[in-house]
């Protein structure tokens, strides 16, 4: 395996350093005594005498850079330069609060971290990537940051897996992209920060593209959050405790998997767009309970969906459920089944299945209550947005 083969070399390097050194310390004369030593003392020893006790170094080493090495994550950061390439050598845990920052005014504006097919839990720090800063991770290991991923105006390129906010007991996100941000991830993407998103993006010009799958676990989460204009694209599947996908203020999310929701309790809306747009190719589901939503649109909110529906209210259009059988007779776009009400739109091209009840079992005929529902886990999400903003320590600009 490359990564034994590395300590294999640094073990290599350790001994030949040893042995040039104690090729330079002088022999003693005859007849001399032999001092006392102390653990650090390198002396030639007769064949037949005991070897001397192997001296541990005072940890294992976990990073390198280049040929140099170090035992903690703090370590390698505080000798690392801007363009240089921290390579992990064993999974390795941080619990000392050390946090990577890569940003033009961080003094490293550019860093690659190798993971090599191990595992970086960062587990009481975060990964924070500010304006002028991109942060590069290749090895095909996992990241794990206790609060957030934040890139801030940066760039994220990652080869990897990202696991953010290990305990479900706060407002901490997975992926928060802002401000132009560039996100890559070729992994998946899991939270479990409560009423908060795995994958957040805000603003004109910021762009987040996910090869793997996105997932929210924390109660009342969301599986992503696009917002102001950003773009989120997705390869695998979106699920989220409360919604699949939000998007508002013209944002545009595309997700080639299926996107679902998780909760009985609080799974209400799968997909919702408002004053946004949503393309889905695979299938939408919402927990069947009686107020979960497949699609919900509003402020000329548009939702295309390939596959199939399945939820209690199969699609709510600002205020107005609708049924699978209230479809335009004539649709706008071929191959599709249209719901409009003028202003907002939903597409449906897949085989529509049996409905396990048009409108909500609670008599809510207009739909008001849902509405209510969606609209009252939208101020959670956004407070819990605002909650974290606020308390951020470290200022990436």
């Amino acid at each position: 395996m490359p990564s034994l083969t590395k300590r294999a070399l640094f073990l290599i390097l350790a001994t030949f350093l040893a042995c040039g050194l104690s090729a330079a310390m002088p022999a003693l004369a005859f007849g001399e005594e032999p001092q006392e030593t102390t653990s650090t003392d390198i002396l030639l020893l007769d064949e037949d005498a005991e070897p001397a006790p192997i001296v541990p170094l005072a940890g294992p080493p976990f990073f390198a850079i280049g040929l140099n090495t170090y035992n903690t994550l703090a370590e390698a950061l505080a000798a690392a330069v801007d363009g240089d390439i921290i390579t992990l050598l064993d999974d390795y845990t941080d619990n000392t609060g050390t946090s990577i920052i890569v940003s033009t005014a961080s003094g490293i504006s550019l860093l690659t971290i190798d993971l090599d097919g191990f595992d970086l839990d960062i587990a009481t720090g975060d990964i924070q990537i500010g304006i002028g800063g991109e942060l590069i991770i290749v090895g095909a290991g996992t990241v794990s940051v206790y609060e957030t991923l934040e890139v801030d105006g940066g760039t994220l390129t990652a080869d990897a897996d990202i696991i953010s906010s290990s305990f479900q007991d706060n407002y901490f996100f997975g992926v928060y992209a802002a401000n132009g941000a560039q996100v890559s991830i070729t992994g998946n993407v899991t939270s479990n920060g409560y009423f908060t998103p795995a994958v957040t993006a805000v603003g004109v010009g910021t762009s987040v593209d996910v090869l793997g799958d996105i997932q929210g676990f924390g109660l009342s989460s969301a599986g992503v959050s696009a917002q102001d204009g950003a773009l989120v694209m997705a390869t695998g599947n979106i699920s989220g405790g409360a919604a699949g996908i939000s998007a508002i203020e013209a944002a545009n999310v595309t997700v080639t998997g299926n996107v679902s929701t998780t909760e009985p309790l609080f799974g209400y809306n799968a997909i919702s767009a408002i004053d946004a747009t949503v393309t889905v190719t695979g299938n939408v589901t919402a927990v069947v309970d009686a107020n979960s939503v497949g699609a919900f649109a509003q402020n000329g909110g548009m939702i295309t969906i390939d596959g199939i529906i399945t939820a209690s209210v199969y699609i709510m259009l600002d205020t107005a459920t609708k049924t699978a059988a209230d479809y335009q007779a004539n649709s706008s776009l071929a191959g599709y089944l249209e719901f409009t009400d003028g202003t907002n739109f939903v597409w449906v091209k897949g085989e529509i299945p049996s409905q396990p009840g048009g409108t909500p079992a609670t008599g809510d005929s207009t739909g008001m209550v849902a509405l209510a529902i969606i609209l009252a886990l939208a101020a959670l999400g956004m407070a819990g947005i605002e909650l974290s903003r606020r308390h951020r320590l470290i200022s990436l600009r």
